[in-house]
C-alpha cells in the first residue's frame, strides 16, 4: 500500500506503468512485481507492507471481497476524495501510534484489527463505486464452501509461476473436479477459470520476456513448454506477436 502525498511517482506493476499524484493510493495485493519506480524530487510518501497471512488472518474474505480484490489487481491507484483522504490520515495516525506504544501487551491484535477495518472501509468504498458482475451463488451449494474452494485456487495460481495452464493441474492440486472447480469459479468471478490462468501466465511470459537475460528457449523450458514451437504460438495467441517480436518492441521502446 503506498499513498503520495505529494509531487509525483511513476511504478510499473507487472509490466503496466501507473501514475500516482498527490492524495492518490496504490493498493497493491500479493505476488504483484513492481519492477521500475520512478519519483519527482519533491515526493512524499507514506506506506505500508502487510503479508498475504496477515491479510488473511484481518479479513474475512467473502465473495464481493474477493470481487474487489480482482478489481484492485487490474486497477490498483486510486484518488481519494478530501473526505477519503482524512478517514486515511485519521487511520494512519491511530496506526502509528498504536505501532509505538509500548504500554499494552496486545498490540498485535489491536493492530490487527485496525488495519482489518481500514481495508473493510476501502473496500466497501471501491465495491460501491466499481460495477460489479452479479453472479449470485447457486442456492445448492453453500457460499462460505465456493468461496473457501475459489480462495484455494487464487492461492495456487498466485504461487504458481506461469508454468501451468490447464484447470485439471490445479483441480487436480485442490481435489476438485475440473467440471466442479470451473464451475465455482465462474460463480464467484463471472469468468471462467482458463481465461483468469491465462492471464497470469501471460503476465508471467511478459515479465520473462521484458526483463530477462535468458533466451526465448530458456524462458520456454523453464515456464514448462513442451517446445518452443509450442511457446511460439502461445505467446502469439495471447500477445498478438512471437516472443521475438515482444522483444524487440520492447528495445524499441526503450
Amino acid at each position: 500500500m503506498l499513498f503520495c502525498t505529494e509531487g509525483h511517482i511513476q511504478i510499473e506493476l507487472n509490466n503496466q506503468s501507473y501514475s500516482l499524484e498527490k492524495n492518490d493510493l496504490l493498493l497493491s495485493p500479493p505476488n504483484l512485481i513492481i519492477s521500475k519506480v520512478l519519483a519527482s524530487p519533491n515526493h512524499a510518501t507514506e506506506f505500508a507492507c502487510l503479508s498475504a497471512p496477515f491479510l488473511e488472518r484481518t479479513l474475512q474474505f467473502d465473495k464481493d471481497h474477493w470481487k474487489v480484490m480482482h478489481y484492485i489487481h487490474k486497477n490498483p491507484v486510486r484518488h481519494l476524495s478530501p473526505d477519503e483522504v482524512e478517514s486515511f490520515d485519521q487511520y494512519r495516525l491511530l496506526i502509528n501510534s498504536r505501532i509505538k506504544s509500548t504500554m499494552f501487551e496486545e498490540k498485535k491484535e489491536v493492530l490487527q484489527l485496525l488495519f482489518g477495518a481500514f481495508f473493510c472501509e476501502m473496500m466497501g468504498i471501491i465495491n460501491a463505486k466499481i460495477n460489479l458482475p452479479d453472479n449470485p451463488i447457486d442456492t445448492s451449494q453453500k457460499p462460505l464452501q465456493a468461496d473457501y474452494v475459489f480462495k484455494r485456487f487464487m492461492e495456487e495460481l498466485m504461487s504458481d509461476n506461469g508454468q501451468h495452464w490447464s484447470v485439471s493441474y490445479y483441480a487436480d492440486k485442490l481435489c476438485y473436479s475440473p467440471k466442479y472447480l470451473s464451475r465455482i469459479v465462474k460463480q464467484i468471478r463471472g469468468k471462467n477459470a482458463l481465461s483468469i490462468i491465462n492471464e497470469h501466465a501471460v503476465e508471467c511470459i511478459k515479465y520473462e520476456l521484458k526483463y530477462s537475460s535468458k533466451s526465448i528457449k530458456e524462458i520456454a523450458l523453464d515456464l514448462d513448454f513442451p517446445n518452443l514451437s509450442f511457446f511460439t504460438k502461445y505467446t502469439k495467441k495471447h500477445l498478438g506477436m512471437t516472443p521475438t517480436q515482444f522483444r524487440s518492441k520492447k528495445d524499441l521502446s526503450q
